[in-house]
């Protein structure tokens, strides 16, 4: 069985217990390589850890609508797999977020809350 409302629950606890840190805005180059433009706010879940080591990574939109769902996410740059969590993202924000992450060496699929 399947407990999504768990997950999503615990991810908003972690967001409003921790804060967020933005690392790149809207329209910056990720600085090693700097074809890859980021079409959302990004940074990570301030206090958390992801299996590589760093913090939980979130993109940021512009609603006030919470956590909306999340990404997984396969990056042949590093050759890793991730999370990625959308935060406060509308329809728009999260087109252009898998648009961004499907066009590049990295591929994701969203799993909505």
């Amino acid at each position: 069985m399947i407990h999504k409302t768990k997950f999503f629950d615990n991810l908003e606890k972690l967001i409003a217990e921790n804060g967020v840190f933005i690392e790149r805005k809207s329209g910056t180059c990720h600085p090693k390589y700097p074809d890859f433009v980021y079409m959302v706010d990004y940074g990570y879940i301030r206090g958390t850890q992801s299996q590589d080591g760093n913090e939980i990574d979130i993109f940021v939109g512009t609603c006030n609508n919470g956590v909306i769902g999340c990404l997984v996410t396969l990056d042949l740059y590093k050759k890793d797999s991730e999370i990625k969590v959308l935060f406060n993202c509308n329809d728009d924000e999260i087109s252009k977020i898998c648009y961004m992450m499907n066009h590049s060496p990295m591929s994701c699929v969203l799993l909505r809350k």
